[in-house]
Order: C-alpha cells, then sequence, then structure tokens
C-alpha cells in the first residue's frame, strides 16, 4: 500500500489527488509560518518559494491546530490508511495521525494510531518521496531553528522511524524533493534563509545522501518576499519586551536578552529581515543553554514562545498588511486621541467610523463621544486585503491617569495629557466613582508605595494583563499584599506579580476581571470577612498557598477564570455561609506539591448554598492533586456538569463528599484517579446521578455510616471494584429500590474485580440496575479478585 504516494511510481497518483485542492487556491506563497510539504516531480530542477508551479508536484499546506487539515490518502482502494500531518512554526512538534479511509468525515477521529516528531520548534518544511527505497514514501522535516533537516522512514505498519539527519544549512526555510540527478533516486533541495542559497543532496535510494551543489538561490527564490527588505516595519516587540522586563532572571540574562532583542528590532526597522531573525535564534539558544536558576521553568518556555512568534511574523511580513495604533488609547470625555497606521504592499486604504479614505500610512486625530473601536482596511493592487483595529478609550470627565514613562507626580495634574508616573499618586487623589487609567509598564517598589490600597468606589483601570504589570508587597491586614480592594472597587487589566505574600487582598465587595495573578507567596487571592468578590476572565497561577482563598462570612462569584500551579488548591473556602459560585472555570495542577488530603483544584469546608458547576478540572503526576473537589461538613451544594480528568495513579478522589448534610452531585465525569467519587461519615447523604466514572481503582467509595442516592449513574473500566462499601461502616446507600430502580450501570469485570463489593454486616438495596452479566452473579467469597457482579463478604444482604 502506497501511503503517501511514492516518489517514482506513486507521484501521478498523488498529483492527481491534489490536483483539485492546487486549482481552487488562488495563490501558493511558502512561508515559514505556514509550512508546506512539497513533492516535486522527477528530473525537475528544485523549484522553491512563491513560483513554484502545479505541474512540478503537489503542495500541501498544514494546519498548525486540530480541525481541518488535509490528508495523504491511499486511493487504491477503500478501506485504506489516511495519513495526516499537523506542524507549524510556533510547534515543537510534528503530530502524525492515521485514520481509515471513510471514517474520518464520518467520525472524527477515528484513529488507528497517534505519533509526535519531535522538533526544536520551528517546522520551516516538509518533503515527500522515497527516500529509503522501499517503495513507500518517506518523510522529510526542516526545524529552522536546529538548522537541520531529518529524514523519516513511514514504515507499512504504520510506525515512523528516523533515518538521518542532515546539517548543511544554517536556516532551512523550505524543502523540495526530485529526483535532481536522474539517476532514480529521491533527492533533497534545501533553500537557506541566512545565506540564500540552494543546498542539494543526492539520495543514494537506501536512506543515505551524498553533499551535492550549493548554488546560489534560483531567481525564483531570490525573488521570493522572503528575502526582500522591508519598506517599513509591521512586527511588535513590546510583548517579548514586556516579559523580559518583568520575569525574574539574573541581571546577566536579562541584559543579554535585551541586547537581542534590541539587535533584532534595530535590524528589522532597518529593513534587515536575516538579521532580524538571526539575533532572535540566538536569543532562544541563550535561553536554552544557558540556564538561569533565578528564571523559572514556565518563564522560559514563555519567552521562547514569544520569540518564535517574533520570528514567524518576521518571516510571514509582507505582501499586504497594516498596523494602528491609538494615542492615547485612553481619553477624558471631549479628549482627542490620535490614530497612527502602517501598511505595506497597499494601494489604498479605508478607516470606518466616519473616517473615510486616507493615505497607505498617515495619522488622524479622532474625537469619540464614547469608547470607540476604529478599523482600517487597507487593498492591495491584486485585490488582497489587510486589516487592523485600535481602541480609543473614553473615560468620565474626572478620569486620572497614570503613565510611568511619560508622567510625574510632581507636575502632572493627572489628565491625559499630563497623567500621574505612580499608581500611588493616582490612587491617593481619587475619590468614589473616578477611574485610574494605567498605562502600560511595570509598577514596582522603585515608583510604588505598596501596598497599592484602593479607595472605595473606585476602579483601577489597566491596559492589559499583558503589559500592564504590579510587581511587589508591602504590609497589610492579614500579610503582605501588592494590591487592597475597597469598597465597590474594580480592578482590571493588570498582572499582579508578589512574592512576599498576597497578589490582592480584600474584606468589601470588589470586582476582578481580564488580570492575571501570578507567583504569590501566599495565596493569589485573600477574601475574608463580609467581602463580596466577582473575578471573571482572570487568571491565577503558582501561588504559595491557594489561588483563591475564602472565609468569614466571604462570598463569591467565580467564572471564566483559569486557576493553575497553586500548591495547595486552586480555590479553597473556610467556614462561610456562602453563596458561593463557581462555574466555567479552568483549574489544572492545582495541589500537586500541598500536603493533606484537603489539597486539590477545589476544596470547601464547612460552607452552605455553593455551586460547582461546568468547571474543567485536571491533575497531572503520580501524586498530584488528592482531590478534584473536597467537601467537607457542606449543606445546600451543588456540584454538577464538571469535567474532572484525575492522575492515574494519585491516591485521590474525583469528588470527595464527607459528613455533608445535603447536597446534589450530577452529572460529573470523572475519569482516572484512586476513587471516583467518596461519600463518607455520618451526616453525608447528598442526591446522586447522572455521573459518569470510568478508569479509577473504585468508582464509588461509600464508607463511615454514610447514606445518599444513586441513580443513572455510569460506572465502567475500574480496575478493581465498581462500588465499595467498607467494613462495618453501617452506611446506607440506596442504588436503587422496588419503587425506584436505580437506572445505575456497573460494567467493570472485564478490568476489575467485581462491580458491587459490600463488606458490612448490614442491609443495602442496589434494585434495577445493569450489570455485567444480565443475571448479576453473586458470590460470598473474600476471594481478592472473584469476578463476580456482586461480592458480599461480611454476612450482610445486598438485593438486586
Amino acid at each position: 500500500m502506497n501511503i503517501l504516494g511514492n516518489h517514482r511510481t506513486g507521484r501521478n497518483q498523488v498529483g492527481r489527488l491534489w490536483k483539485r485542492f492546487i486549482s481552487t487556491t488562488s495563490a501558493i506563497v511558502f512561508l515559514a509560518a505556514s509550512p508546506t510539504i512539497i513533492a516535486s516531480a522527477a528530473g525537475t530542477q528544485p523549484k522553491l518559494g512563491s513560483q513554484w508551479a502545479a505541474s512540478h508536484g503537489c503542495v500541501i499546506p498544514i494546519a498548525g491546530t486540530e480541525g481541518t487539515s488535509p490528508v495523504l490518502r491511499d486511493k487504491a482502494g477503500s478501506g485504506g490508511q489516511v495519513l495526516e500531518v499537523r506542524a507549524n512554526f510556533h510547534m515543537d512538534k510534528i503530530l502524525v495521525k492515521w485514520t481509515l479511509e471513510g471514517l474520518r468525515e464520518s467520525r472524527g477521529e477515528a484513529k488507528r494510531a497517534d505519533l509526535e516528531i519531535p522538533v526544536t520548534g520551528a517546522v520551516s518544511g516538509l518533503a515527500v518521496a522515497d527516500f529509503t527505497g522501499d517503495g513507500q514514501s518517506d518523510l522529510a522535516v526542516a526545524d529552522f531553528l536546529a538548522g537541520t533537516v531529518s529524514v523519516y522512514r513511514v514504515e507499512r505498519d504504520t510506525t515512523i522511524t528516523h533515518v538521518t539527519t542532515l546539517r548543511s544549512a544554517s536556516s532551512p526555510i523550505a524543502l523540495a524533493a526530485g529526483d535532481y540527478d536522474n539517476d532514480g533516486n529521491a533527492d533533497i533541495a534545501i533553500a537557506d534563509f541566512q545565506t540564500r542559497r540552494v543546498i542539494t543532496y543526492g539520495g543514494l535510494g537506501d536512506g543515505r545522501f551524498r553533499r551535492g551543489v550549493i548554488a546560489s538561490a534560483a531567481p525564483a527564490l531570490a525573488s521570493s518576499r522572503l528575502f526582500q527588505p522591508l519598506a517599513s516595519a509591521a512586527v511588535d516587540y513590546t510583548a517579548l519586551k514586556t516579559a523580559i522586563g518583568s520575569y525574574a532572571m539574573g541581571t546577566g540574562t536579562r541584559a543579554k536578552l535585551n541586547k537581542y532583542t534590541t539587535q533584532s528590532e534595530n535590524a528589522y526597522n532597518g529593513g534587515n529581515r536575516r538579521k532580524a531573525v538571526s539575533r532572535l535564534e540566538k536569543l532562544i539558544k541563550w535561553i536554552n543553554y544557558n540556564r538561569d536558576s533565578q528564571l523559572s521553568e514556565t518563564n522560559r518556555k514563555s519567552l521562547i514562545q514569544l520569540t518564535k512568534d517574533l520570528m514567524a511574523q518576521i518571516l510571514g511580513a509582507g505582501g499586504v498588511s497594516v498596523t494602528m495604533t491609538a494615542n492615547p488609547s485612553t481619553i477624558n470625555q471631549g479628549g482627542t486621541s490620535t490614530l497612527t497606521w502602517s501598511s505595506t504592499g497597499a494601494a489604498s486604504a479605508v478607516i470606518n467610523q466616519g473616517v473615510g479614505s486616507v493615505a497607505t500610512s498617515g495619522s488622524t486625530s479622532v474625537a469619540p463621544a464614547g469608547t470607540t473601536t476604529y478599523t482600517i482596511v487597507v487593498t492591495a493592487a491584486d485585490g488582497k486585503t489587510g486589516t487592523a483595529s485600535a481602541t480609543v478609550n473614553v473615560g468620565s470627565a474626572d478620569a486620572i491617569f497614570v503613565n510611568m514613562a511619560a508622567g510625574s507626580d510632581t507636575t502632572g495634574d493627572g489628565s491625559s495629557a499630563k497623567p500621574y508616573r505612580s499608581i500611588t499618586k493616582g490612587l491617593s487623589v481619587a475619590t468614589s466613582g473616578k477611574t485610574v487609567n494605567v498605562a502600560s509598564g511595570v509598577y514596582d517598589t522603585g515608583i510604588e508605595t505598596m501596598p497599592l490600597t484602593v479607595p472605595d468606589g473606585v476602579t483601577l483601570q489597566g491596559a492589559g494583563a499583558t503589559n500592564t504589570i504590579i510587581m511587589g508587597g508591602g504590609n497589610s491586614p492579614g500579610g503582605h499584599a501588592a494590591v487592597i480592594l475597597g469598597n465597590n472597587t474594580i480592578l482590571n487589566g493588570f498582572k499582579i506579580r508578589n512574592t512576599a505574600g498576597f497578589g490582592v487582598w480584600m474584606d468589601q465587595t470588589a470586582s476582578i476581571s481580564s488580570c492575571t495573578i501570578d507567583g504569590a507567596g501566599i495565596d493569589g487571592v485573600e477574601v475574608v470577612g463580609s467581602a463580596n468578590l466577582t473575578i471573571t476572565g482572570s487568571t491565577v497561577t503558582n501561588s504559595i498557598y491557594d489561588g483563591l482563598w475564602f472565609q468569614d462570612s466571604a462570598q463569591a462569584t467565580v467564572s471564566s477564570t483559569t486557576l493553575q500551579g497553586n500548591t495547595y488548591r486552586g480555590i479553597a473556602a473556610y467556614d462561610t455561609p456562602g453563596p458561593i459560585s463557581v462555574t466555567g472555570n479552568t483549574l489544572s495542577g492545582n495541589g500537586a506539591s500541598g500536603t493533606g488530603f484537603t489539597n486539590g483544584q477545589v476544596a470547601l469546608a464547612y460552607v452552605s448554598n455553593t455551586t460547582i458547576s461546568g468547571n474543567s478540572l485536571t491533575s497531572t503526576g503520580y501524586y498530584a492533586a488528592y482531590n478534584g473537589i473536597y467537601a467537607l461538613g457542606v449543606s445546600a451544594t451543588t456540584i454538577s456538569g464538571n469535567s474532572i480528568n484525575m492522575s492515574h495513579y494519585n491516591y485521590g478522589y474525583g469528588i470527595r463528599f464527607t459528613a455533608g448534610s445535603n447536597g446534589t452531585i450530577s452529572g460529573n465525569s470523572v475519569s482516572l484517579g484512586f476513587r471516583g467519587i467518596r461519600v463518607s461519615d455520618t451526616g453525608a447523604n447528598p442526591s446522586v446521578s447522572g455521573n459518569s466514572l470510568t478508569g479509577q481503582e473504585t468508582g464509588f467509595r461509600i464508607a463511615s455510616a454514610a447514606a445518599g442516592t444513586y441513580r443513572s449513574n455510569i460506572v465502567t473500566g475500574c480496575l478493581n471494584r465498581g462500588i465499595r462499601i467498607g467494613t462495618g461502616t453501617s452506611s446506607t446507600p440506596d442504588f436503587g429500590t422496588a419503587p425506584s430502580p436505580g437506572g445505575n450501570t456497573f460494567q467493570n469485570l472485564a478490568t476489575g474485580c467485581a462491580n458491587y463489593y459490600d463488606a458490612q454486616a448490614g442491609s443495602v438495596s442496589a434494585l434495577g440496575n445493569t450489570w455485567d452479566n444480565v443475571v448479576p452473579t453473586y458470590t460470598t467469597s473474600t476471594a481478592a479478585c472473584p469476578g463476580f457482579d456482586i461480592q458480599n463478604t461480611s454476612g450482610g444482604t445486598v438485593s438486586y
């Protein structure tokens, strides 16, 4: 079977397959940020870049994300295998998926196997041909950052094996495969971005290659926009520079990274695209090979990703493009802002909101009555378009402005024209109803007096969590905090880091939105007293204790927020009457390093009126996060519709409901983990329905005089027992009665030892359920793994 299309005998077949695709593609332009597979015809010279013609083979774009992606099929007959390849400049691996012909469209997945080919992280080209002479097409991968081209054999049994690595190119930007020396073997041609040369490797037909011709780039490649100087800058270095300035790292590291970034930006602004990329390559190599103990692994990866993003922008720049900014981005009512835009390859330009036709590069003043987003559309001579937008925020007439770069606490008056320098100064003059607008920058103890206390009724508005950063801490109630929120306050658009204590502390009503709170020395957000917090669209990560902590009479609404990597718990609430609502959030990797069985993603102790619904909770690592959701002594609590994926084997529980009085556990999906749902201790009497438990050691664990009603649950694939009722616990769970059948499904004998294990002397009922056997099998054996539906070892009675 020819999976990829043999270079010699299968080339026409592959060409026919993709002829329709090529004919419907308006323009085929090879970019490192959008890599392609190029399969060339025998005997033709390598043609790389924007001039590649359909007659020379097939060009197949590779999707960078899950979703629609082209495939190479075995068209010899139905039911054959299909290879899908996904990669792009940003990924650190190539994803290879096998499916069965005809199933991909109807079933989506239908996977035979999933393979991953690791790369440094900048896939700039892929080529397909039979490099090993086995009649099966193979795969060549260009890695821009590593400066290599690796060849992989694609076996008939769907495995992929590394054959060889070619290292002659410093920055391979494009590949082609073809029989360029007419010896009957597939060769590889590599276009090098830095040297502007093409290196040809002659294939020997057995996976080996000999070094061939090194020549200047062919006219088609040399004329490609990849190698042309730029007329104007269209790449924004702000995010990378902000990260370098804000992340904790050694002085020498920061100086080196700033040096490479500045050199790259200067080269790009001067039109030298190759030098701009080269400096960023050096930056990545410095980060990888000069490990700084002060630079966290998370921040190291973030810097590399930001750098790759810039490289992709530089390599993909050109054609028709446009950028636009508004300065200032926030104005008082009646004020003005200047829109400035720059485009390349444009013949005309139009800005909406009544501005109309404008020059392709230029500026204009606008005075919107309210917050307005302006969009510019530029059009090239060939009809292609580019767009960019900028928003002008209009504050109240008495808004206060802060700008660390352009402001002054002595000569400023807080206006947009004469802003203050520090947030401290802005907050000191703010009264209820006012908004303190803070420009991007790093606001630390060098210019601020910590903690920053937001007065009652004041909004503290940043320019976005990416670029507006508060660093530091100070004495405050309960410890050290970066920010203290007063009553009826709003915090929006900041990144807050405070390794000395709390990120945010509050004991009144306040809201937090679009913020990132990272690396707090205690809790990310501490909510105490009679506080009422609303937090949405934010991220709380890497706190030494809890991401969010609630106690006393605290109330909260937590939605659309990510909590990740907090040492003890993502969210913890203790001894509060609520209400607390936690809905639509993502929690992962919390509780991985803490101690105690209350650790995990969400922990509730002695709280009431609480809803935990529609969240995604994920644990990783052998001993990660004892629990997904832990509830101790709770009442009026609803745990519903959550997706809980536990680490297996982590000795924890997807949901642990302990000594709770009343509550509902419904519609949750729990996979892996030690136990799916545990209900234990006197007073635990929840309604448990419609849950799916899969792949645990035990699905349900009932212990210590617990009760509860269990209906319409599905428990499958457990490695030991579907249900376990502990020895001598006097528990009275109701898994189904004659008037009210259980409707549960217990099918675990294929993977485990029993569906229902009862080790207590009392009576329990489990009528009206579905078991592995149509007529459930029953045993009183004490064998460790009897293989029966129901195992009763202590003389009790189980009605089934």
